[in-house]
């Protein structure tokens, strides 16, 4: 460690570095490597290139980065996020984020809370640090949030619990079969909720297609056949035969939709696109978990209680946890 944070001993001019980083560059662009870390990928060939072995705060990393970014810009960044859900409110949609998280988080939306201390309970029983709700609801200002009962708190909590559950389980098998197709269909089927000009029948459509293929991984990978169909009920039914517990029939029902939605979103009216998602999001969630391969993270979420000056949070709290299958 301490010969790797030491300063490389190796001279190259700006002029060399730039014609050298233009080739490692073009290299990257003819990969398909993505942008976002491409200053990364661009250092470590660069390291590759003339065997080095370089501290990421080392003085010539810091030029290739700066390269990089001159190149770039604001384009390098990613967005780590799990993804979006959609939380109503008074009617409206509301964006709500689901930060990617590693170990465990406190999560509350009580509106009084960053002007008091937890109480005992959440402090002290039950770990992790604690995030505010409200900081991941996109579009809502201070007033607004200070104006939320607590039923539409509570279902705010509700919404973030489905969302974060689906999306990383979901991301913890993309590697199996048209998963992360399906992922990428949840995200679609949020955005299309939330957008500007919204699509309800886009939103529906892509719920259904999220759906369908995360049954038609669990049917092919446990070596069974299929029909070429978006038959919900009936992909179920091949499903449970070798070994999926039945998806609520309920939930199929609120996804289940025709074609037709594509060319007259009009017929699809914001409630029943939005429950569409939501339904979505927990079967996903359930067969996430039974197709391969698996990350080895698990996700799980829990309600807590918390006091605040000697008195009970009427909408409790969550404890959201990540960590390493045992």
């Amino acid at each position: 460690m301490n010969e790797a944070s030491k300063p490389v001993d190796f001279q190259i001019s700006d002029s060399a570095l730039d014609t050298t980083l233009v080739e490692i560059d073009n290299q990257l662009r003819a990969s398909g490597s993505k942008l976002f870390g491409r200053e990364l990928r661009g250092w470590g060939l660069f390291c590759q290139k003339f065997h080095l072995e370089m501290a990421m705060s080392d003085p010539l990393a810091v030029r290739i980065f700066d390269w990089f970014t001159k190149q770039y810009g604001d384009r390098l960044k990613g967005n780590l996020d799990f993804g979006n859900t959609v939380a109503e409110i008074r009617h409206d949609f509301y964006s709500l984020r689901l930060p990617r998280l590693y170990g465990s988080a406190i999560v509350h939306c009580d509106p009084i809370l960053p002007r008091h201390h937890f109480g005992p309970e959440l402090t002290v029983n039950s770990g992790g640090v604690k995030t505010n709700l409200f900081d991941y609801l996109q579009g809502a200002t201070p007033e607004f949030v200070r104006s939320l009962t607590d039923k539409e708190c509570i279902h705010l909590l509700h919404a973030y619990a489905r969302g974060v559950v689906a999306y990383s389980r979901m991301d913890d098998c993309q590697e199996a079969p048209y998963s992360k197709e399906a992922l990428d269909d949840l995200h679609q089927s949020a955005r299309q909720l939330t957008d500007y000009n919204p699509n309800y029948g886009f939103s529906r459509w892509a719920s259904l297609q999220a759906v369908e293929k995360v049954l038609k991984s669990f049917i092919e990978q446990r070596g069974q056949t299929f029909k070429k169909n978006r038959e919900l009920a009936e992909l179920a039914g091949v499903a449970v035969s070798p070994g999926l517990p039945p998806p609520d029939a309920r939930l199929l029902a609120k996804i289940q939709c025709k074609a037709d939605v594509r060319y007259s979103a009009a017929t699809v009216d914001k409630t029943e696109a939005l429950e569409a998602h939501y339904a979505a999001l927990a079967v996903c969630a359930d067969v996430a978990l039974r197709l391969e391969p698996q990350s080895g993270w698990r996700t799980q979420t829990r309600t807590i209680s918390y006091l605040v000056d000697g008195k009970p949070g009427p909408m409790g709290a969550l404890v959201v946890s990540r960590l390493k299958a045992a």
